[in-house]
């Protein structure tokens, strides 16, 4: 019988031979799963679970110049309400100027903001209409659930430590405003603002108090009794700006131009 030695440069044909195919079969996989397209697409991408609903956002590019300038405009008439009060002292609020610093470095973040919309990944694929796509957007992601409820109360801004079944009346007290004559110089309902940006006016007089346990990142506005062109805005439109700022301190992004912590811009 015959033989037919196999010279040594087959061996190495086979193997450049297999390398290629797989090189060929890597990048047709690749070739056919494209790069996603909305927003959708990238939570399906995503190789973690889905973050929690209430704390997803996006942020639409045409929201930039709009937003920066009701935040500075949120600051210019409070530091007007600032003047006004100095003139009248009964009309005094020691939390004033609190409320304007964070009116400032609000406008000096005007990035740290979303639109108001769902972008949970549930609603986006329930309702195709809502899904934006990833080239409308200069910004989506999703924020660790804080650990905070926000009040901005006569006396000022605070974090109220955040801890399982926290009420209204609960949050008030801590700020100074428990049930009975410290609501005496306040309002009839208080704004509060969802983690997912929803507003809602609560009672908190006797006549019509609500009850309402706070999800953290819950936001509350005291409105200030102070009557005026400028107070009248800002109790009007403060709770609809804050309803537009990101729903926690750590947050990551999934597209465009931002980092993968909080935009310090």
């Amino acid at each position: 019988m015959r033989t037919h030695p196999i010279s040594a440069s087959r061996p190495r044909r086979v193997s450049t031979w297999l390398a290629g195919s797989i090189l060929v079969l890597i990048t047709a996989e690749a070739v056919a799963q494209p790069a996603p397209q909305t927003l959708r697409d990238a939570w399906l991408a995503l190789d973690s679970a889905s973050p929690s609903p209430a704390y997803t956002f996006y942020r639409y590019k045409d929201d930039g110049t709009g937003r920066h300038q009701e935040l500075k405009r949120l600051a210019a008439e409070l530091k007007t309400i600032g003047q006004e009060m100095a003139l009248d002292a009964t009309h005094a609020m020691p939390g004033l100027m609190q409320w304007h610093e964070r009116a400032l470095a609000f406008a000096a973040t005007s990035k740290q903001s979303r639109s108001l919309g769902r972008a949970d990944l549930a609603t986006l694929v329930a309702r195709p209409r809502l899904n934006p796509t990833l080239s409308s957007l200069a910004n989506a992601g999703f924020c660790s659930v804080p650990d905070w409820v926000e009040v901005w109360h006569p006396a000022g801004v605070t974090e109220v430590a955040y801890q399982p079944g926290l009420t209204l009346d609960a949050t008030l007290a801590h700020v100074g405003l428990a049930k009975g004559s410290s609501r005496a110089e306040i309002g009839d309902n208080v704004a509060w603002i969802s983690p997912m940006g929803d507003i809602r006016r609560v009672g908190i007089q006797a006549f019509n108090d609500q009850s309402l346990t706070l999800p953290p990142g819950s936001r509350i506005v005291v409105p200030m009794t102070h009557d005026s062109p400028s107070a009248r805005w800002v109790n009007e439109q403060l709770p609809k700006l804050l309803a537009t700022r990101l729903p926690g301190d750590d947050c990551h992004y999934l597209t465009t131009d931002s980092p993968t912590t909080a935009d310090p811009s």
